[in-house]
């Protein structure tokens, strides 16, 4: 280990440090001495949080975006899908990117935790995801209410667990906005399957199909509707709660860098998802609030928004 260590990338040499603390901690005591050297060989740079290229987003820079993204989601002609828009170099996929993007830009969450959601992590303030409430088949519109989202940790405790069995300790509620566009998506999802259930010369009523989209990715992969099934049982048994097939990759979180938006500080300021959530703690951190509460913004644990809190004066100046 000692001779390869120069060779390791920063993320390796911490794991075996954590791997090596473990390990002493649990009465492995021979391994003190390299607990030692792993603990004092660390990289010491730290991130610059306050960094115009990495860091931060300031406000100009934040409020470009925000106003940039509204211009994205404005852009969609919902109505106007039509049969090929679903097909394989269909528009489907940019409605889908541009939705994702703006879900993952108000909720704060991680790119794997966005594009790991179905139809039933997606439910009216209100109810509960353990059934009850009203039902899963509406579609309507909101009105006054607004939609809930559940969103599941991605690190688990004990090794064989899915990450379905870790949801987070709070549901998400969406702005009454965002909850019409996680509306207009789903009524535009299900315009595809429909469509998708007609090549496949299956006749299916529509509630039965709303209620087969319950286990659906709500971020599918590409060619998602282009599929043939045999009968509405025959899809039903490519889904269930802790399923992962035709679900999106974050790869589609890419297009995130492609927004095109001004800075005051450099050319052009490239946002990405760790951008947005730094700028979250931060801000929090600067408006005071506890650590609990920012833990709870982005859903890290409280050691990590601590870090936030303890920017020292000179980092903040």
């Amino acid at each position: 280990l000692k001779n390869s260590w120069s060779s390791l990338p920063v993320h390796k040499k911490k794991s075996a440090n954590q791997l090596i603390k473990r390990m002493v901690d649990l009465g492995f005591f021979e391994y003190g001495q390299l607990r030692e050297f792993t603990k004092n060989n660390l990289s010491s740079t730290k991130p610059d949080p306050f960094d115009p290229k990495k860091g931060r987003l300031n406000d100009y820079e934040y409020s470009a975006f925000a106003k940039a993204l509204e211009s994205e989601i404005n852009s969609i002609c919902w109505d106007g899908l039509e049969r090929k828009d679903y097909l394989e170099w269909g528009s489907f996929n940019g409605v889908r990117n541009k939705v994702a993007i703006k879900l993952l830009a108000n909720t704060l969450r991680r790119p794997q935790q966005i594009v790991n959601l179905k139809w039933c992590d997606l439910i009216p303030v209100g109810d509960s995801f353990n059934g009850g409430g009203r039902d899963i088949i509406e579609l309507g519109e909101i009105g006054k209410d607004s939609l809930q989202l559940r969103v599941f940790r991605l690190k688990n405790s004990a090794p064989g667990v899915s990450s379905r069995d870790n949801p987070e300790k709070y549901a998400i509620a969406l702005s009454e906005k965002l909850s019409y566009v996680m509306l207009q998506y789903k009524n535009a999802y299900y315009k595809g399957l429909r469509w998708m259930f007609e090549d496949s010369g299956l006749s299916v009523d529509k509630d039965i199909i709303l209620l087969a989209m319950k286990y659906m990715p709500i971020f599918p992969a590409f060619g998602f509707f282009e599929k043939k099934y045999e009968s509405i049982d025959d899809l039903n048994n490519c889904f269930n709660n802790k399923t992962t097939m035709q679900h999106a990759s974050p790869l589609i979180f890419r297009y995130l860098s492609e927004i095109t938006v001004p800075s005051d500080r450099v050319s052009r300021a490239i946002v990405n998802n760790n951008r947005l959530r730094h700028t979250a703690l931060t801000r929090g951190a600067e408006d005071g609030l506890d650590v609990a509460e920012i833990a709870r913004i982005t859903g890290v644990t409280v050691p990590a928004a601590r870090h936030y809190i303890d920017i020292d004066y000179d980092a903040r100046v």
